[in-house]
């Protein structure tokens, strides 16, 4: 069974890192519904900003490492910015690493689904959840509509 405590790490960053982090990340979702930006050696072939990567997101990277988090740092970094009613249908992310992802600036539910069993719960912003194992490559994952605009940093 899924035990959250395993998984999801609340109040990774602080709250000043938290307003750093929504300055440093441009609102591009005024004309647009969910925006992505990618940078270093993605997985995916669209939205590739830079293969250099943002000395902040190498910042996170190094912290989330040094606190056992991260296993190493990741070559590729995905940004999602959403404005409110924005979400993301179940889906996996390719590729064999783990995905941790860091949520800010609003609280969501979270949705991890394998056949028909189905489990819910709240990513407070300013945490991390890791996505390893089988609840990387068995199980789907989704979010429901944001309420505010929501920042989310993926690792892989």
């Amino acid at each position: 069974m899924f035990n959250l405590d395993n998984y999801l790490y609340k109040d990774v960053i602080s709250i000043e890192e938290e307003i750093e982090l929504n300055k440093a990340i441009p609102d591009l979702t005024k004309k647009y519904s969910r925006k992505i930006l990618r940078y270093g050696i993605s997985k995916y072939n669209n939205n590739l900003v830079s293969v250099e990567v943002p000395q902040y997101l190498l910042d996170l990277a190094n912290k989330f490492t040094k606190l056992g988090i991260l296993k190493f740092v990741p070559k590729d970094y995905t940004i999602n910015i959403y404005k409110p009613k924005d979400f993301i249908d179940y889906h996996i992310d390719m590729g064999d690493d783990d995905t941790l992802i860091l949520s800010i600036l609003t609280p969501i539910m979270f949705n991890l689904k394998k056949n028909e069993e189905v489990m819910s719960f709240e990513f407070p912003n300013r945490s991390t959840l890791l996505l390893t194992g089988e609840y990387r490559t068995e199980w789907q994952h989704a979010i429901e509509p944001v309420t505010d605009r929501r920042i989310s940093i993926v690792f892989r």
